[in-house]
């Protein structure tokens, strides 16, 4: 469910935040809707891309995660994606420190990540090159790989 959040003037002047494509930025904006008052969420890539760019089916929500997911060279990710009991979850990095809740929210149900939990690994360049083969229409093999589990997840 979407909540309403806010968004610090600050945002805007991030210099992490500023190394990465506009739509990226845009997308991490759209996943603090979708956490909840922990700034946890589910990490279901497909469904977050519906959520937050229901118009634009273009849009690749899976390459987005690994960018807010990849450390910066100073400091933490903007996001760390890790796994519980098989689930796949969220966690925004320093989002209870910018989100007041509304205090009728109810309290989460995800989880928490805990510092030295494994984390979810980014792409790798095999990945990368077969999502870009798909983005450009060129073989079903990137499609047969990934319903296999041999490439990109949905």
């Amino acid at each position: 469910m979407a909540r309403i959040r806010t968004i610090k003037p600050e945002f805007f002047l991030d210099e992490d935040l500023a190394q990465l494509p506009h739509r990226t930025r845009l997308f991490f904006v759209g996943l603090w809707l979708q956490a909840d008052r922990e700034g946890r969420l589910e990490d279901r890539p497909q469904r977050l891309r519906v959520q937050v760019f229901p118009y634009e089916p273009e849009i690749d929500a899976e390459e987005m995660l690994c960018q807010l997911a990849q450390r910066p060279e100073c400091g933490e990710p903007h996001i760390y994606r890790y796994e519980v009991g098989g689930k796949r979850l969220i966690h925004i990095v320093g989002f209870l420190k910018h989100q007041r809740p509304h205090p009728k929210e109810p309290p989460s149900t995800i989880l928490p990540y805990t510092e030295g939990m494994p984390c979810k690994k980014t792409a790798s360049r095999e990945k990368t090159f077969l999502a870009s083969k798909l983005r450009e229409g060129k073989g079903r093999e990137g499609k047969e790989n990934i319903r296999e589990g041999n490439g990109l997840r949905s």
